[in-house]
Parts: structure tokens; sequence; C-alpha cells
């Protein structure tokens, strides 16, 4: 399969956004580490592409000047969440087939200030992932963003999430 990105609004792989929501069940692949992450007292294990990915985005920001993003737990929880979503039911959007959108997995997460989801489909590595979505306009401007101050990465099977945040 062709590695694919959502862009756009609601439809694609990239949304701005301001409300927060989500879900997520931490994976209990190898390859996990722990990682101390903000708005959590516990650890959260981030898998080594997860961290890869936060590794890579945060490079990306620096050569632009961007101060790097802080691991979120509950945003984490929501991206792993909405990429195993999409795996396990087959579908690639912004929107979960049960009508949620970023902000609703976001808010059920108790994260309140979302800002944007970068989504993406079919990348082997982190690097393969995040060299896509800088390829991309929208996902770039996310990325770039230097007011966003959080992000959560989630991997499951071939899909990927973004979601970032204000706080």
């Amino acid at each position: 399969m062709t590695p694919k990105i959502a862009f756009a609004l609601s439809v694609s792989a990239l949304v701005l956004f301001s409300g927060g929501v989500a879900h997520a069940a931490p994976s209990t692949a190898s390859g996990q580490e722990s990682v101390r992450t903000t708005s959590s007292k516990a650890a959260y294990k981030m898998t080594a592409k997860e961290r890869k990915v936060l590794q890579l985005t945060n490079k990306a920001r620096a050569k632009a000047g961007c101060k790097p993003l802080k691991a979120n737990t509950k945003l984490a929880k929501a991206a792993r969440k909405h990429s195993k979503d999409m795996a396990v039911n087959h579908y690639f959007s912004h929107d979960s087939q049960d009508g949620s959108s970023p902000w609703d997995r976001i808010k059920r997460e108790g994260y309140k200030y979302p800002g944007a989801e970068n989504i993406a489909a079919g990348y082997p590595t982190a690097a393969a992932v995040v060299k896509g979505w800088m390829n991309s306009k929208g996902h770039r401007a996310n990325i770039l963003n230097c007011k966003l101050k959080a992000l959560g990465v989630g991997h499951y099977q071939k899909y990927w999430t973004q979601d970032f945040g204000w706080k």
C-alpha cells in the first residue's frame, strides 16, 4: 500500500481545532520504554517508534526556531487509541466511526487545550512518516507551529497519529 497522509479539515490528515478529546489503551508491545510525560504522575510507555517521531518532530521544530514539544500522556493516549481504532476498523479519517472528532477523543482523555492533529498510514518507520508530514504543507504547518507546546504520538500497525496541544 502506498503511504497516505490525510490532509484538510475533518476529511483529511490535518485538523486545527480548539477543544480536547480522546481515549487510549497503552499498547503492550515489546520495545516500549518508560518516558516521563507532562500532566501525569505515572510514566507513560512510549514505543520506540513513537519516541522517534517526537524526537524528529522536535528536531524539525528546532531548525525552525521553535521550542521542543513536550510529550503529554493524555494526548498520547488519544493518539494511540485513534491509530488503533483506524487499524482495527479499517478506515482512515480524523473522525472516528462512532462520530467522535479529534476534540471529542482528546476531551475523553482529560486534555483541555487541543491544537491540531496529523494522521498518516502506510509508513514503515518514524523517519518516513515525519518526512511525509514535513513534505505536506498543512502537516508541516502543524509541526512548525511554534505556539503549540505538547504532543502525543500514537502508532498502531501501519497507522500514525500526532495530537498537538496548546499547553
